[in-house]
Parts: C-alpha cells; structure tokens; sequence
C-alpha cells in the first residue's frame, strides 16, 4: 500500500487577539484582532485499487493539476499481485483514509475538469445525497448486469479506445428523456461518499457475497438506496477513462452473487420513470461480448426468467461452448 498526502490548511477565523501555533507544518503564526478561527473538514481521500506498485506519475500529477485548493491524500493499493479483491481493497482504503470525502476510482481516469474536489464536497455536502459520480442509470431491471439497464442513463465522458495501434479519445454523451441528475446506480470509474456512512455501518464494500471486479458499483448503489440517499451524476465534471471494461465469465460470476443477493429488490428505477418492461438487455449484451445470443435466448425460455438462475445456465453454456 501506498499513501501519498497533499500539504493542507485550515482555515483560520479568530474573534480575538491570539497567538497560536500552526498545525500546518508546525509553522509559527500570528492572528489579528478580526481574523477568526474555524477548522474546515473539507478534505478528500482518493481511493485506487492498481494493478501498479506505485502511484502512476501521470495519475498523481492530473490529480495535483486539477483538484483545486482541497487538501487530500492518494491511497494507492498495490494489487498488482491480485491479492485483493476491489470490495477488499476499497474496505482497506476505507479503513485507512485520513479525511471524510471518499474518492473510489480507478487508475486510468484523468479529470479535464478544474476545481473538480470543490464540486464534489459541495454535493457531498447536502445529507441527502450518500453518492457522486459522473455516469448513471435511471433503471435497474431484474436481468441486469451492469450499473444500467441498456439505454437508460445519465452522464457525460471521454472513452479512450486503440485504432489500429494508436491511443484516440471519443466523447460519450447519455441523457435519456432528460429525467435530471439523480439516478439509481452509478458506473464505479468515479465514486465518492462520505466516508461517514462507511462508519456508522450504514454501507459496506461487501467482500463476503462478491470476489473480484464486478458488480462493487451496483452494490453499494442498492445499499444507499434503501438508506434513503441519492445518488447523483455531476454534469460539471468531465473525466477521460482511458482503457474500456473487461467483459468475461468473471462478470456473469458477479452477477449471480448480486440477483441472489437483491433479486426481491429488482426492479429499481427514478421515480416517474417509465420503461419496456419487454426490453432484456442482458441478450444483446451476450451477443455482443460471448457471440452465443442462441444459447442465451434458449435459456432464458427455459428458466423462465429467472435472472441468477438464468445467468448460472448461461454461464455454463458460455463455458462449454469455448
């Protein structure tokens, strides 16, 4: 594990004439007569589960360049060796972060946006809202396997992706009937709370029911939502994902684990929305990533929609048929 903490400040607001010693770097300094002392929390622990052993330099330096005046700390969890699961490893992060704005994200993600840390504690800051990201959905069906039924999201970002060897950028733009901001489940590239939450054992990466890198996002959404928070997508927030998402056999695991754990939730969605209940993303998108839409039409008849008993089928005849 790695820590890498900014310098810091606090505000100073003093009634009367004092002196005092600074608890920013142990510097010696005086107050006058107006000058009043208040202590801001206002401060940010960014959270990275890496398959690096150290803090990418370019990762490190955007952070620096554009997070604003707000204090804050890298917590850079080596995974390099795959010892940790992301549930355990945002667990650990949460563990031993500093400071009460949690930054869950991932190590290729690089802001464009100035003054980003400002934006984030300011909706952090309204108790209604437990999480802030910058992509979302709207729906979430009983068949899901990503943070969004298909279609039916919010949000705004730069998708890298290689063509023919060479590192290009494409802007993504979701907004479905323009419900607004608040959303029901967010994509987990960006993720923050207030690590409050973690500590009154309101939420809790859930390393018991889940292994590997799927689902984490979904997850702690649901569990936010029963608590009575929203959650949000920032439109003032601009981010580059610089690699796309890794869809495999490891997904589908992760998707059974979430449908046995909240299938009598299931659906969710915003309210006033409105859907195709007849729409099931879950076959296009095993079309598109395992190429076998027949074997997943076949058992889905079968079981009858049943989704985690569905996904194990598919799971299986994915597994057969490589």
């Amino acid at each position: 594990m790695q820590l890498m903490e900014a310098s810091w400040k606090y505000s100073l607001e003093l009634s009367l004439k004092v002196y005092f010693k600074s608890v920013v770097r142990g510097s010696d300094c005086q107050a006058s007569n107006n000058y009043k002392l208040v202590f801001i929390h206002n401060m940010i622990s960014i959270i990275v589960c890496s398959r690096s052993k150290i803090i990418l330099n370019e990762f490190a330096d955007n952070i620096k360049s554009t997070i604003g005046n707000v204090p804050y700390e890298i917590i850079w969890i080596d995974n390099s060796n795959n010892k940790y699961s992301i549930f355990e490893a945002y667990n650990w992060g949460v563990n031993h972060s500093k400071y009460p704005f949690l930054c869950f994200m991932h190590e290729d993600v690089l802001f464009h946006s100035f003054k980003w840390g400002d934006i984030i504690i300011q909706l952090l800051n309204k108790p209604q809202v437990g999480c802030v990201g910058i992509v979302g959905g709207y729906y979430i069906s009983c068949n899901s396997l990503l943070w969004s039924s298909f279609g039916y999201k919010k949000g705004h970002y730069l998708q890298g992706y290689k063509e023919n060897g060479h590192y290009k950028t494409k802007e993504v733009f979701f907004s479905y009937h323009n419900y607004g901001n608040k959303v029901v489940a967010i994509d987990g590239l960006f993720m923050c709370m207030r690590k409050q939450l973690f500590e009154k054992g309101l939420i809790k990466w859930d390393e018991k029911s889940y292994k590997g890198f799927h689902c984490y996002d979904l997850d702690i959404c649901i569990q936010l939502i029963i608590k009575g928070f929203e959650i949000i997508v920032s439109e003032d927030i601009l981010v580059e994902h610089k690699s796309e998402g890794k869809y495999d056999s490891h997904l589908l695991e992760s998707a059974i684990c979430f449908h046995k754990k909240w299938n009598s939730m299931l659906p969710i969605m915003i309210n006033g929305f409105e859907t195709d209940a007849n729409i099931d993303e879950n076959l296009y998108y095993l079309e598109q990533w395992h190429k076998s839409q027949s074997n997943a039409e076949r058992a889905w008849h079968e079981l009858g929609k049943r989704p985690h008993i569905f996904i194990s089928k598919v799971l299986s005849l994915l597994k057969n048929n490589k």
